[in-house]
């Protein structure tokens, strides 16, 4: 654990999806330690995407040090990738 959250804190951006099992307690201390990493490191733009990902982050009252937060899981990361979104598109116009 200690070398994933030294790698999150060096990162310039960082992007959170998919949490660990931390609805349950004995299961919490990785998912509390990767977004404590979060919010502890300088990274300019902290990202983070999907329902379960958000709940995670909410659970752990850290909403406020993530630059952006989505509900969106897939969605977010093809938006991400550049993929084609119909109702990005619809926006646009």
């Amino acid at each position: 654990m200690a070398s994933i959250t030294n790698m999150i804190l060096t990162q310039i951006r960082l992007l959170e999806r998919s949490p660990g099992v931390y609805e349950k307690s004995n299961f919490q201390n990785g998912t509390k330690k990767i977004i404590d990493s979060i919010v502890e490191s300088n990274a300019s733009y902290k990202v983070a995407g999907g329902g379960s990902t958000v709940a995670a982050i909410n659970f752990f009252s850290a909403t406020e040090f993530f630059t952006h937060i989505s509900t969106g899981g897939g969605a977010f990361l093809s938006l991400l990738e550049g993929k084609f979104l119909q109702g990005i598109e619809v926006l646009k116009e």
